[in-house]
């Protein structure tokens, strides 16, 4: 990337939040100091060395349609128990130990099928002095997901992670950001028809890479970053061919959780290239942004946005691009109690045909058209800053020229959630 271009983006930016790090906004020109701060934040209780944070999900829900299905909908009433706790131990003033233990009891009235116990376990920790912090963490998570807006079926998948990122203070409000990270996903075979086996094949895989990037703090809430992107994806199954690698650049602005405007936003350039030639490839835009703003006193706006390339278990499209974008406001009633409407409108565009049986029993080849829409409402009251009790619901439509892609579903739930 040139100088001239490096000017260009400097004024858009941020740098990419590690899950339980990341970087922090506070004046302290001490980066491990300043890193110690962040986490201790949300601190609730001290016990001994160790400072700890709850987390808790508690819930009872409606599912109109719990496998997502195009034809069979089977509706269910579900049951949640998520409790988790943080603890953080701060070495002195240069050094920290932070683990992260969560459990989610999952039952359905009769779904036998979706019960279950999963698992989300965070190990990390940093080092670091006035000029440099080095973190590190490794994480297992197991549980029923849905993979993607393609693959919206729930599927048991174990996902394991590790990352290393490493800060350079390289003069006042400056920094070089260096970070590596692993992830490994595992599935198992769908629990509804609407996939057969062979998704786990198109699914389960390696991606590892690494960033570059240059950060700049403009305010002691907003920070700024260009980054350079690399990544190698490297599929179990070799008969997939679908392995490949990414590279690219993106910039833009990250807003600290303790100013009035928070969130990143991040936009850039992405090539996607295949290891087999007669594979599809990509060049374009992708971004991703999610800000809350406060408008007046009784407002909240949040704005979401998305676009990039992910995995397809589609005939001879290794992937798709998803677009999406949307929000909501929060309207506050009284100074705790506010509803929440929301919108998210997407489509998912694949670079080829795919051949496949349309509604009519014909068999075609014909380019895939995947567009969705999800509407959402809440009452939402804080008993506390960090606990809401909440009752909401949300609708999602899909519409497909591809028939196991036509589906709707109605959710409802009423808990209660931490929220730091």
């Amino acid at each position: 990337m040139t100088v001239c271009s490096l000017r260009i983006v400097r004024v858009f930016v941020a740098y990419f939040l590690l899950a339980g790090a990341g970087l922090s906004f506070a004046q302290n020109d001490d980066l491990m100091l300043r890193e110690i701060d962040q986490a201790l934040a949300p601190t609730e209780w001290q016990v001994g060395a160790f400072r700890l944070t709850p987390k808790l999900r508690l819930g009872v829900g409606y599912d109109s349609n719990a496998f997502s299905s195009s034809e069979f909908p089977v509706e269910d009433v579900s049951f949640l128990l998520g409790p988790g706790l943080r603890a953080v131990v701060p070495m002195g003033n240069r050094g920290l130990l932070d683990v992260y233990q969560e459990l989610d009891f999952v039952y359905f009235r009769d779904l036998e099928q979706l019960r279950d116990v999963f698992n989300v376990t965070r190990i990390g920790g940093a080092i670091g002095g006035r000029d440099f912090v080095l973190r590190g963490s490794g994480s297992l998570e197991t549980g029923k997901v849905r993979p993607s807006s393609e693959v919206d079926v729930p599927l048991d998948r174990e996902l394991t992670r590790v990352e290393v990122d490493l800060d350079l203070s390289i003069g006042a409000q400056q920094e070089l950001t260096l970070r590596y990270q692993h992830a490994r996903y595992l599935h198992q075979d769908p629990l509804a028809d609407e996939f057969d086996s062979s998704v786990r094949s198109l699914l389960d895989r390696n991606e590892q890479g690494a960033r570059l990037g240059f950060v700049k703090h403009l305010t002691s809430t907003t920070s700024a970053l260009v980054e350079g992107m690399f990544d190698v994806i490297d599929y179990f199954d070799d008969s997939a061919a679908r392995d490949g690698t990414s590279y690219g650049a993106q910039a833009g602005f990250v807003f600290a959780p303790t100013g009035d405007v928070r969130g990143k936003a991040l936009f850039g350039y992405k090539r996607l290239v295949p290891q087999i030639a007669a594979q599809a490839d990509y060049t374009g835009f992708i971004g991703s942004a999610d800000v809350i703003a406060p408008v007046g006193h009784l407002f909240r706006v949040r704005a979401l946005y998305g676009r990039d390339t992910r995995p397809s278990v589609l005939g001879n499209n290794w992937f798709f691009v998803e677009n999406r974008f949307g929000g909501s406001v929060d309207f506050y009633l009284r100074e705790r109690f506010y509803i929440r409407p929301g919108v998210v409108v997407g489509q998912n565009t694949y670079p080829r045909p795919t051949r496949f049986t349309n509604e009519d029993g014909q068999e075609v080849l014909e380019t895939v058209t995947d567009k969705f829409q999800l509407y959402s409402f809440s009452f939402n009251y804080e008993i506390r800053p960090d606990l809401v009790a909440r009752v909401g619901g949300n609708y999602q439509i899909r519409d497909s020229n591809f028939p196991r892609f036509n589906k709707d579903r109605f959710v409802l739930t009423i808990g209660l959630t931490t929220d730091f």
